[in-house]
């Protein structure tokens, strides 16, 4: 199967699919034409992933689950402990990971295809279980931090973890003062003028993405309908924007508008 079919059939991303691959949970053949190849046993495990997933599994317990190096009973309990914390939102993840520590011993045996309906289905029935749809975002923000490590010999992972708020607001500044710099000095205006202009545009984009956060933990299926018409409406912005850029650009060469 092409990796359009898998997602087709699964209803996930190919973004997630390769992150899986990446992060060694799925192992793929390639055709001759270099394209990867899915087979059956790939679906299948695809769909023990993407169970475990949405039951709120981590990447790590499903690969030491896949290399029997821990048991499914001691994962359920992890799982079981951390869904305890988040009942509120995830209660069916919660029901259904108790219900398959008490049905299966071992990972090998679950049957995906059997747990994966009940799941669709009480989700179906308004249960929520773990978003994983932006699963990938995890490798790329590491492999960022990777980056960065090695061009800059700084872990700015750890600095995150530990001064997150002062990294914000330091960058935050920095972009203030070089803006009111080139302000003053190249575009002959004063030095608040170009101070503020990006420290407003952070504020309007701090005050949307508090409204989008705050709608998705309150009304998750409001909130990503509304992010989706936001998401929409930005990119026809920028595609405007890139339009008049091209415009103006042809124009400057062709004079074919004023």
């Amino acid at each position: 199967m092409t990796i359009k079919e898998v997602e087709q059939l699964l209803s996930v991303s190919r973004a997630n699919i390769r992150f899986y691959e990446k992060e060694g949970l799925l192992t793929t053949t390639r055709k001759t034409n270099n394209y990867r190849d899915y087979s059956e046993e790939n679906v299948q495990e695809l769909k023990k992933i993407i169970l475990f997933r949405k039951l709120g599994f981590t990447i790590d317990e499903i690969k030491q689950l896949q290399n029997g190096q821990i048991h499914l009973t001691d994962a359920a309990a992890e799982n079981i402990a951390r869904l305890e914390k988040e009942i509120e939102s995830l209660e069916g993840a919660l029901k259904l990971t108790k219900r398959i520590a008490n049905e299966q011993t071992d990972f090998d045996a679950v049957d995906e295809n059997y747990y994966l309906d009940v799941l669709q289905s009480e989700e179906k029935g308004g249960a929520a279980f773990k978003d994983i749809l932006k699963d990938y975002l995890v490798f790329e923000l590491d492999q960022f931090d990777q980056m960065w490590k090695w061009v800059f010999f700084y872990d700015f992972k750890d600095a995150r973890k530990r001064r997150g708020l002062l990294i914000a607001v330091v960058t935050l500044l920095l972009l203030c003062v070089a803006r009111g710099i080139g302000r003053k000095f190249i575009w002959k205006g004063t030095f608040w003028e170009g101070f503020l202009y990006p420290f407003a545009l952070f504020l309007f984009v701090f005050v949307i993405t508090t409204i989008f956060y705050i709608l998705a933990k309150k009304a998750p299926k409001v909130g990503a309908v509304v992010a989706e018409i936001f998401l929409v409406l930005s990119v026809l912005f920028l595609g405007g924007i890139a339009l008049l850029i091209v415009v103006l650009l042809l124009n400057s060469f062709l004079h074919f508008w004023f």
